[in-house]
C-alpha cells in the first residue's frame, strides 16, 4: 500500500485525466516493455509517465519497502542520513527509503529522462517527509562514465539491468565507492533480473564490498547454475 501522501499525490496528478486514457497508455507502455524496449522506437509522453506511475508504481513501491525493512533488520545499527537514488524514475525508491528511513536529512536524485524528474518533482510537493520535499534532482545519464558524490545510503531500483552491459559494470564501481552504509540494487524477480543482480553480486565482491543480502556472505551463491533464480 503506498503511503497517504503519495496516493494523495497521484490523485492530484490524474485529475482530468480519463481511465481510458491511463489504460490505454499502460498497455502501449507494456507492448514496448515485452518488446525489449528498441531505442526510437517509442516517443513516451507524459501520459505515459502518468500511467507508469499510477499502474508499477505501487508493486515497485512494495518490492523496494521489502527490500528497505530487510536492510534496516539486517543492519539495525546503522542510521541513513543522505541517500542518492540512481535511475530515479519518479522517485519511488526515495519515497519508500522516506517512509521507513525517518532519519533521512537529504535525498539526491538522478534520472535521465526530464519528463520523469518533472512528475517526480510534481508528487514530491505532498510529501510528509522533508528531505523527500526538497530532493535535489538531476538530469544524468548513467549509460557513461559518472561521478557520484558519497552518501550514506545509495539506492539503483528497476534501472541497472535496463543499461548497456559496458556501461553496468562502470556504474556498480561508481555507486560502491559513493556508498558510505550501504549500496542496494533491486531488479525484476526474472532469471534476467537475477542474472543482473547476481553479476553485480560477483562484481561487488571482486571490490571486497561485504554482502548483507540475498546471500549474507561472500561465498558463490548456491543457485548459480541450477538453472533456478533468486526471488528475494
Amino acid at each position: 500500500m503506498l503511503p497517504p501522501d503519495l496516493s494523495a499525490a497521484l490523485e492530484s496528478q490524474l485529475a482530468g485525466t480519463g481511465t481510458r486514457d491511463i489504460a490505454r497508455a499502460s498497455a502501449e507502455l507494456s507492448d514496448w516493455y515485452r518488446s525489449g524496449r528498441p531505442q526510437g522506437s517509442f516517443r513516451l509522453t507524459q501520459l505515459h509517465r502518468l500511467a507508469y506511475a499510477v499502474v508499477r508504481m505501487p508493486a515497485t513501491f512494495a518490492s523496494v519497502s521489502a527490500v528497505l525493512e530487510e536492510l534496516r533488520g539486517r543492519l539495525p545499527e546503522i542510521l541513513f542520513h543522505t541517500q542518492l537514488d540512481l535511475c530515479a524514475g519518479p522517485a519511488t525508491a526515495a519515497w519508500a527509503a522516506a517512509t521507513l528511513f525517518p532519519e533521512l536529512q537529504s535525498m539526491t536524485l538522478l534520472e535521465a529522462d526530464p519528463g520523469f524528474i518533472d512528475l517526480g518533482r510534481q508528487l514530491a510537493v505532498q510529501a510528509g517527509h522533508p528531505a523527500l520535499h526538497e530532493a535535489r534532482w538531476q538530469q544524468a545519464d548513467l549509460s557513461g562514465a559518472v561521478a557520484l558524490a558519497p552518501h550514506d545510503l545509495v539506492t539503483l531500483s528497476y534501472g541497472l539491468g535496463e543499461l548497456p552491459a559496458p556501461a553496468r559494470g562502470r556504474l556498480i564501481d561508481a555507486a560502491w565507492n559513493a556508498a558510505r552504509r550501504a549500496l542496494v540494487i533491486i531488479e525484476p524477480g526474472t532469471p534476467a533480473g537475477y542474472a543482473t543482480v547476481l553479476n553485480a553480486r560477483s562484481r561487488l565482491i571482486e571490490l571486497q564490498a561485504p554482502i548483507a543480502a540475498p546471500c549474507p556472505h561472500n561465498d558463490p551463491c548456491p543457485l548459480a547454475g541450477t538453472g533456478r533464480w533468486c526471488h528475494f
